[in-house]
């Protein structure tokens, strides 16, 4: 069974790949030409767009900057969570995981203090 965080984790990197999938279109560039660009292994860019591979940190940048040829910033203000009509900024990402995180600790006890 699937865990909320993973749910998001998920979601995020359909997002994240979709970006990159519909920029790649917008220049008009082609999978092989992305790749070769962006100096990542055309298996791999084929496997991150059919959503089959996860993408590395390292391989994400490479694509954004070389490929791509645009800022991180640029990439992750404009458009990028289009379902919701708003910009997705890095920090509605992690306090969306911080809140999922903090939901699924234990409540803590609460400790008498000895009189």
């Amino acid at each position: 069974m699937e865990s909320d965080l993973e749910k998001i984790e998920k979601k995020y990197l359909e997002k994240l790949m979709n970006r990159i999938i519909n920029l790649r279109k917008e220049h008009g560039i082609s999978q092989e030409k992305l790749a070769i660009e962006s100096d990542v292994a055309r298996s791999l860019m084929r496997g991150y767009e059919r959503h089959e591979r996860n993408i590395s940190f390292a391989n994400l940048i490479r694509i954004i900057k070389l490929g791509l040829k645009m800022s991180v910033e640029d990439f992750f203000s404009e458009g990028f969570d289009n379902q919701n009509k708003s910009n997705l900024k890095v920090d509605d990402i992690n306090h969306e995981l911080t809140r999922t995180v903090k939901s699924k600790k234990s409540p803590k006890k609460k400790i008498k203090s000895k009189k």
